[in-house]
């Protein structure tokens, strides 16, 4: 926010900083609110990697072998499941919504300010991240579901 209002707007980049940083803390406060404490799933995930170590549990869910540990296979193996439990979600949705926010800010790169060919590249970005985390998240289910069963 504090680079879009400071590059977009007529004010000064402190009250750019000022404003955004505002923003942040409302955004987060909110988000904060409204989505850890009404998912179960998600808290419980978090409580188990914690117990079993939050730094293993957070490579074993993302990559390597899988974990000797049954505590730290058990946290990944929950980790994972949430994840892929919103990328299901999202699987429909996700790559429409990128798709526009990409063909949108083309448009307003050809229109209004080249700075938007970056928001493109970001939105771009997601869109891959959006399309290959799925079936990258399904393998290493698989893979630490039966080495736990």
């Amino acid at each position: 926010m504090t680079l879009y209002t400071g590059l977009t707007q007529e004010t000064s980049w402190v009250g750019a900083a000022m404003g955004g940083g505002a923003g942040g803390v409302v955004f987060g406060l909110i988000g904060s609110r409204v989505l850890f404490p009404r998912d179960p799933e998600l808290r419980a995930a978090v409580a188990a990697a914690r117990a079993a170590g939050r730094r293993r549990v957070a490579r074993a869910t993302r990559r390597g072998p899988v974990p000797d540990d049954p505590e730290v296979r058990s946290a990944a193996a929950a980790m994972t499941a949430y994840q892929l439990s919103v990328m299901e979600r999202q699987r429909r949705w996700g790559p429409l919504f990128y798709m526009l926010m990409v063909v949108l800010a083309g448009a307003l790169a050809l229109t209004r300010s080249p700075w938007y060919w970056a928001a493109a590249a970001f939105f771009a970005f997601l869109l891959v991240l959006q399309v290959t985390m799925l079936g990258r998240l399904r393998r290493r289910a698989e893979l630490l579901g039966r080495a736990e069963g």
